[in-house]
C-alpha cells in the first residue's frame, strides 16, 4: 500500500484524526513523538506498540493505549511541531525567527509575497497560512532537491496550496513579479537582490532577509542604505529561553535556543514621495520626466 499522504483538510480544528495528518503522541511522562498517520503503519515507542489505524477517527487530544495498555494522548501536530520534526533538506528557519518575520514583516491575509530560497519549507508554509488562499506566494529556488523536500513538507501540513507558485530560477537574476507587497529572502548573498526587490515592491512594501552571519548583515544593510528607494532599515536577533516550572521551584531552563540567525527589514519609499531618499529613485525620476 502506498505511504504517500492522502489529501487532507485542516480547516477545522475539531475534525477527527485522518490518514496523512501529522500528529504528536505523548506518554504519561510527557515524552513527545511526531509521526504522520499512514495506513497499516505500526510504531514501537519504548516497547509500546501503537497502530496508526487505531488512531484514525479519534478526537484531537483523545486518549489511546498501546498494546501493553499504557496510556497515550494523541494530538494534531501544531505548525511549530511539524516544522521542528519534518524532513529537512537544509537547516530550517526556527519558529522564533519565523514569528518575528511574520509580525515585523507584517505578513498577513491577501498579500502578494515573493520568497527567495525555499529550503525545507518552514517559512513558506508559515507565510502561506498567514496570507490565506486569497494571497499568493511565489518562491524562487534553483535546487530541485529542495523543491521536492519542501513541497512535500508543505503538502503534509497544509494540503494542496494552489496559491503557492515555485519557480526553479535564480532570484539573483531578477524578480519577474511587479507591484508585490513583500520580498522575503533566505539566500547567501541577499544584497544582490536589493535592486530587483526595489523595482518589484509596491510603494511601502517590505524586504525581509534571514541571514546566518553578522558579515552578511553588514553587506546587506550597506546595500539597502545605499539604494535610494529603500528608506528605513533595521536589524535584530531573537533569543528564546524556556523556563522550568514545578510545584517546588521555578528557574530558567539549562538550555535555550540562542543564535540561529539575524533578521533584516527594510521598507520601500513611494515612487512619487518627495523625501530625500525617494527623490533620487530612478523610477520616480522616470515618471516625472
Amino acid at each position: 500500500m502506498s505511504t504517500e499522504p492522502q489529501q487532507v483538510s485542516f480547516t477545522s480544528p475539531n475534525q477527527r484524526l485522518q490518514y496523512g495528518q501529522p500528529i504528536m503522541l505523548i506518554d504519561k511522562r510527557r515524552r513527545e513523538t511526531y509521526t504522520v498517520l499512514q495506513p497499516e503503519k505500526v510504531m514501537n515507542l519504548n516497547g509500546n506498540v501503537i497502530k496508526h489505524d487505531d488512531l484514525v477517527g479519534l478526537a484531537n487530544g483523545d486518549r489511546t493505549e498501546s498494546a501493553k495498555g499504557n496510556p497515550f494522548k494523541v494530538f494534531k501536530a501544531t505548525l511549530q511541531q511539524h516544522i521542528l520534526n519534518m524532513n529537512r533538506f537544509a537547516t530550517i528557519i526556527y519558529p522564533k525567527d519565523i514569528a518575528s518575520i511574520l509580525m515585523q514583516g507584517d505578513i498577513g491575509p491577501n498579500l502578494r509575497v515573493v520568497e527567495g530560497g525555499l529550503g525545507s519549507g518552514a517559512l513558506a508554509m508559515s507565510m502561506l497560512r498567514a496570507i490565506g488562499s486569497q494571497g499568493q506566494l511565489t518562491t524562487y529556488e534553483i535546487n530541485e532537491a529542495a523543491v521536492k523536500c519542501s513541497t512535500r513538507n508543505i503538502k503534509v501540513f497544509l494540503g494542496e496550496v494552489p496559491h503557492h507558485i515555485v519557480k526553479q530560477k535564480d532570484i539573483y537574476e531578477g524578480i519577474e513579479e511587479k507591484d508585490i507587497d513583500r520580498v522575503v529572502l533566505d539566500v547567501p548573498e541577499p544584497w544582490h537582490v536589493v535592486p530587483h526587490a526595489a523595482d518589484s515592491l509596491a510603494d511601502g512594501g517590505l524586504l525581509i532577509a534571514y541571514i546566518p552571519t553578522v558579515i552578511q548583515v553588514h553587506e546587506l544593510v550597506k546595500a539597502l542604505r545605499a539604494h535610494p528607494a529603500m528608506y528605513t532599515t533595521w536589524s535584530l536577533e531573537i533569543l528564546e529561553r524556556p523556563w522550568y516550572v514545578t510545584e517546588e521551584s521555578i528557574r530558567p531552563d539549562h538550555r535555550m535556543t540562542g543564535h540561529t540567525g539575524f533578521l533584516v527589514f527594510s521598507r520601500r519609499s513611494a515612487r512619487w514621495a518627495p523625501e530625500d531618499g525617494a527623490s533620487k529613485d530612478s523610477t520616480k525620476m522616470e515618471k516625472t520626466n
